[in-house]
């Protein structure tokens, strides 16, 4: 009987030793997985963070951008003389007679109308202006282009630079050996149509192609792409050529 007691409890002993171990493999296994997610979860939020402190450094250098720009548009308008104040004033009238009279097409963001450094850019959208590695003006941008020569004729003492301006995307036809040139004869069609107008005076004009070179957004993106694939129109007070 005491022998046959012993058995017993040796083999509850040992039963007891493999249940505790077993517990003690889960517990260590249940640790493993939490000590995983919980990696996977700082991890994740590491991420986040990081993403977040990118987001507001390129913000606030963007702000800082701005704010230098301005400082030095103030200091520029500080110098200047009371008539150059007078030809700056009528600059912003012609910006809000353009933006009046092209409202629908900037609605569409067909047009886009921008006063940079006692500048007045009026960019015209390549979805409008000309077919993929063409350089003939589309009908489509023809009434647009009309408005803003009609009032460009208002104020013929501006001298006016067409600058034309390709996406990052090589080409080569029979026609164009590459962005440069595409730019380029883009630039002379808007020149050339413009210039229909003869109450405008054409030694006020310049064309000239910018390739890929002067991107708005960088080309990392077909809407992107889209954006730098444009014709400018700028506008520039007499006294900023002189």
């Amino acid at each position: 009987m005491v022998e046959l007691l012993k058995s017993k409890g040796s083999e509850t002993e040992k039963n007891l030793i493999e249940a505790n171990r077993q517990l003690q493999e889960k517990c260590s296994d249940e640790i493993d997985r939490l000590k995983a997610d919980f990696d996977k979860e700082r991890n994740s939020l590491l991420e986040e963070i990081k993403s977040l402190k990118k987001s507001y450094e390129d913000k606030i250098n963007s702000l800082k951008s701005e704010i230098e720009n301005l400082n030095s548009e103030i200091a520029d308008l500080k110098k200047l003389t009371e008539k150059q104040r007078a030809e700056l004033a009528r600059m912003e009238s012609q910006a809000n007679e353009l933006e009046k009279q092209l409202e629908g097409e900037i609605k569409k963001g067909d047009i886009r109308l921008k006063k940079s450094r006692n500048r007045l850019i009026i960019n015209i959208d390549d979805r409008i202006s000309f077919d993929s590695g063409r350089a003939t003006l589309k009908k489509e941008v023809l009434p647009s282009l009309k408005k803003i020569r009609e009032i460009l004729a208002q104020y013929p003492e501006y001298n006016i630079i067409i600058e034309g301006h390709t996406d990052d995307v090589p080409i080569k036809t029979k026609q164009f050996r590459d962005n440069w040139q595409l730019s380029t004869e883009r630039a002379l069609a808007v020149l050339e149509y413009v210039l229909e107008d003869k109450d405008l005076k054409a030694e006020r004009f310049s064309a000239t192609g910018c390739g890929k070179y002067r991107p708005v957004v960088p080309n990392d993106s077909k809407e992107n792409r889209s954006l730098n694939r444009r014709v400018d129109i700028i506008v520039v007070p007499s006294f900023m050529l002189q």
